[in-house]
Parts: structure tokens; C-alpha cells; sequence
């Protein structure tokens, strides 16, 4: 694409080789989606990762929350909400 003024035309974009440093690169990409998948607790490549990630969704997602319920419902205090009016 060329902008043409009264006398010359000029590129608008400068040369390719200039964005040839911008290209993508599959392993590029790959490298990091498996370390954003990492950062989530996601990778399973490995058996240790395995444990660990599974470990901490039991812990996080079913002990902890079963946990707080238990106890904060067991608790003898009165709360204001708590009767029906």
C-alpha cells in the first residue's frame, strides 16, 4: 500500500524484514501455554505434578469448604438472622 502525495509515493508500512522479529513461532506458543497451564495448576506431564495438583483440589475444593461449613455452623453463638421472625 502506497500513499501517493503531489510529487512522490511513499510507503506506508515500511519493509517486511523490519517485522520479521514479530513472527510467531508454534513452540513459542506452545512454551507458553504449557507455563500458563503450569501457573494454574493444570499440567499433568508429570506423576509428581499429578499428585500435587490433585492434592490441592481436594485440600482447596472439598476439605477446606466442608471444613468451614462444619464449623461455622456448630458454633454456639447466637446471630441476629438466625430467627424467624
Amino acid at each position: 500500500v502506497e500513499a501517493t502525495t503531489s510529487s512522490s509515493t511513499k510507503p506506508l508500512l515500511p519493509s517486511r524484514a523490519l517485522y520479521a522479529r514479530s513472527l510467531s513461532h508454534v513452540d513459542d506458543k506452545l512454551k507458553s501455554f504449557r507455563s500458563c497451564l503450569k501457573w494454574m495448576c493444570v499440567n499433568e506431564s508429570e506423576a509428581m505434578h499429578v499428585m500435587i495438583f490433585r492434592s490441592l483440589f481436594v485440600l482447596l475444593g472439598i476439605f477446606v469448604p466442608t471444613t468451614s461449613h462444619f464449623v461455622l455452623s456448630c458454633t454456639p453463638t447466637n446471630r441476629a438472622y438466625d430467627v424467624v421472625v
